[in-house]
């Protein structure tokens, strides 16, 4: 909740918000503080204020990790393909035993 800089009345809910991003929070990282536009329900006032700021942790992006990734992701790539192969392969094997008969 916010107070009207005129009566001081508090204010709940704003009519409209919108986020303003900063450089750095007290963290080092990211954050964004989201602004608000109010409107006191006593004088009928018209005022901006912030309504909270969200930090966000700085992901750290390396090689290191990305390589990684990227090699659990081909392993079970390459686990699909042998089981696709498996099914192909059965698949085969029941198509050619139904012509047979």
């Amino acid at each position: 909740m916010v107070k009207c800089p005129k009566c001081g009345t508090e204010v709940t809910n704003p009519i409209k918000t919108w986020p303003l991003p900063r450089r750095f929070g007290k963290q080092g990282g990211k954050s964004e503080l989201v602004m608000g536009l109010f409107e006191c329900p006593n004088c009928k006032a018209r005022f901006r204020a912030a309504v909270k700021a969200e930090a966000k942790p700085e992901e750290t992006i390396s090689i290191k990790n990305m390589v990684e990734r990227i090699k659990g992701i081909k392993g079970e790539l390459m686990q699909t393909l042998k089981n696709l192969r498996e099914k192909i392969k059965t698949l085969e094997t029941e198509r050619t035993c139904k012509l047979d008969d």
